[in-house]
C-alpha cells in the first residue's frame, strides 16, 4: 500500500457505462424521469462530488 497515494475516484470510470438500475429513483421535479429497478441505464455525465446523470430505457 502506498502511503502518499491519492484515492482513485472510481465514479469517474462510470461515464459511458451501460448497466441495470438496482434502486428506484423518484425525481424531485417534473423535468426528471423516474427510474425503476431493472431499467437499462447509461451513465452520460459524472460530477466531481460523485453524483452522476444517466439516460434510461425500459427493457
Amino acid at each position: 500500500m502506498l502511503a502518499n497515494a491519492e484515492a482513485i475516484p472510481t465514479h469517474k470510470f462510470l461515464k459511458g457505462k451501460r448497466m441495470t438500475a438496482v434502486f428506484k429513483f423518484i425525481p424531485d421535479t417534473s423535468e426528471e424521469l423516474s427510474i425503476e429497478v431493472g431499467d437499462a441505464i447509461t451513465i452520460v455525465e459524472v460530477f466531481d462530488d460523485g453524483s452522476w446523470m444517466c439516460e434510461g430505457t425500459k427493457e
